[in-house]
């Protein structure tokens, strides 16, 4: 929350927001005859609000694009056009299906539309309440990996465990041999120094029960950025099953060359039976088998487990949803994580079904989501799209602190993460980043308020000095060839572009007349205080014309 306090206007918005999410899920009458339209139980009902209002608070913290409320799409022209004949696919095989859609977390992949559904529209600010309710479904609170690990390794120590597949010795010795390849980053041209670094393996052994754990430090690629996280530390038992911990899936993977590896891994050697190739080392789990009897040297096998095991339990949700377009009415939406962090939605033409058809249904669009998560599994990483930093913006603008570029014609944001700039800190609970953090996202928090709530009041162009900061706000309209529209009216129709499904777009056809090919921008950008007005315009200038290069 800000420091200021929020303006009315602010909390107003909040509050509508809240109101529209409540709508797309309920329908417009859940204020005015909810239980009889719900047909639910008021534990059930606060529940699913509560899912939510934590959604709102978790985008709010980690979203920038939800903060100045925008959707923002994945750029890769290439890999869409690979994954759209999927999407497509599930139309022809689905004629119930009249709209499929794509995400990675919070971005907009693909969108296609069946011919039979053309006078069905979904507006953007319908794709953002989507957004903010997958999150409520499928999204969970960061947390600490090796946290969930050590959860999940106590839980397992209370139940009996009869594994067959994996039987370790209990001895130091033993551990040395437990060698997990994790995935590659390909990206890196130093190959042999990236293995280095995401190869990290390290045992312990405890003297106590003279049991043997494993370490495995896993460099994680985040979805939003090609460069490699910091590393977590998973806490695995010698005697647990390895399945269980999803780093170590094999269909995440790169099939090795073992020779590359050997003077790495020395004095233990990585070898691959029949010389594994990736159609049959990436598709099915694996699993490690020691026997007992066997001595230390021997290379590790790597044996498949049952196919049934390999079966993927996606988590997906079949239920009622009310668009704007037409008239609120209610469709059946199939909405399925098939791969983490990747949510697909499929818009059913059906409003009405019994119980059994809503099963058959449910059913057949889980067929479908499986299918076509083998069709595109190999594909999703390409989605990758490269962080900015903010540290070469600082060394260009002196006194800038953070700034969010937004195009609402197309819908897309332009924002650094939000980091302390301390360097490599492998912890990830440091006070001393986490204090910076909170304090910038506080900030950053507060421009957007700041802004919006004077965008409400029909400003197009403000710079305030709040405490030790400038805040800057600007927004502006330009053709296809970047010449600068100025409106005839020197007053924004602000009521009356509310009233539409569309703001930006309703305001762009309230200003210019209908005329087309005209770009809406906004630039919310945070500077020290200690900088003039001249030189915080002058940087905004700049700013602008060097964040076009991505467009």
């Amino acid at each position: 929350m800000s420091e200021r306090g929020e303006s009315e206007a602010f909390l107003q918005d909040q509050l509508l927001l809240i109101k529209d999410l409540l709508t797309l899920r309920f329908g417009p009458q859940f204020l005015v005859d909810l239980n009889q339209r719900l047909g639910m139980s008021t534990k059930s009902f606060t529940s699913t609000i509560k899912q939510m209002v934590d959604a709102l608070i978790r985008l709010s913290e980690t979203n920038q694009s939800f903060l100045v409320q925008s959707n923002e799409r994945v750029e890769n022209e290439f890999i869409r056009n690979k994954i759209k004949p999927s999407l497509n696919q599930i139309l022809n095989e689905s004629p119930s299906t009249t709209q499929a859609l794509l995400f990675v977390d919070t971005k907009l992949v693909e969108r296609v539309v069946s011919r039979k559904s053309t006078n069905m529209k979904i507006y953007p600010n319908d794709i953002f309440l989507l957004t903010i309710y997958l999150k409520s479904l499928f999204g969970e609170e960061d947390s600490d990996t090796s946290q969930k690990d050590a959860e999940s390794v106590e839980e397992n120590k209370k139940t009996e465990m009869n594994d067959s597949d994996l039987s370790v010795k209990k001895d130091p010795k033993i551990a040395d041999s437990l060698i997990f390849p994790l995935a590659v980053d390909q990206t890196s041209q130093d190959s042999e120094s990236k293995k280095k670094e995401v190869y990290k393996v390290t045992h312990e052994s405890k003297d106590d029960d003279n049991e043997i754990a494993v370490i495995a430090h896993n460099h994680q690629r985040s979805v939003s950025t090609l460069s490699t996280t910091t590393p977590t530390e998973s806490y695995v038992s010698a005697n647990d099953k390895f399945d269980n911990i999803s780093q170590f899936e094999a269909d995440s993977f790169e099939a090795l060359d073992a020779q590359s590896m050997e003077s790495y891994l020395s004095p233990q050697k990585l070898s691959f039976p029949n010389q594994v190739n990736r159609e049959n080392f990436g598709t099915p789990r694996q699993a490690i088998s020691v026997k007992e009897n066997e001595e230390i040297n021997t290379p590790l096998q790597f044996t498949p487990q049952s196919k049934q095991q390999d079966k993927f339990m996606i988590k997906d949700s079949f239920e009622l949803l009310h668009f704007r377009v037409p008239q609120h009415t209610p469709l059946y939406v199939y909405s399925a994580q098939i791969v983490e962090t990747t949510t697909l939605v499929l818009i059913n033409e059906y409003s009405k079904l019994n119980k059994n058809q809503q099963l058959k249904e449910k059913e057949k669009m889980r067929k479908i989501a499986n299918k076509f998560r083998h069709l595109i599994r190999n594909r999703i990483d390409c989605l990758i799209i490269p962080t900015i930093t903010m540290t070469s913006f600082i060394r260009k603008y002196p006194g800038i602190v953070h700034f969010i570029f937004v195009d609402r014609k197309r819908n897309k944001v332009i924002a650094p993460k939000i980091t302390s700039l301390h360097g490599n800190i492998t912890d990830e609970n440091d006070p001393s980043r986490m204090l910076s953090e909170n304090f910038i996202q506080s900030k950053v928090w507060d421009l957007c308020s700041v802004s919006q709530s004077y965008l409400m009041k029909g400003y197009t162009n403000i710079l305030e000095r709040i405490g030790d900061f400038f805040y800057s706000f600007r927004i502006w309209f330009e053709d296809s060839e970047r010449k600068l529209l100025h409106p005839k009216t020197t007053k924004l129709p602000i009521e009356e572009a509310k009233k539409s499904n569309d703001f930006y777009q309703s305001l762009i056809t309230l200003l210019f007349h209908g005329k087309k090919n005209v770009f809406c921008y906004e630039l919310f950008a945070l500077y020290s205080g200690l900088l003039s007005i001249e030189t915080v315009t002058k940087f905004n200038n700049n700013l602008i014309e060097e964040l076009f290069v991505y467009f």
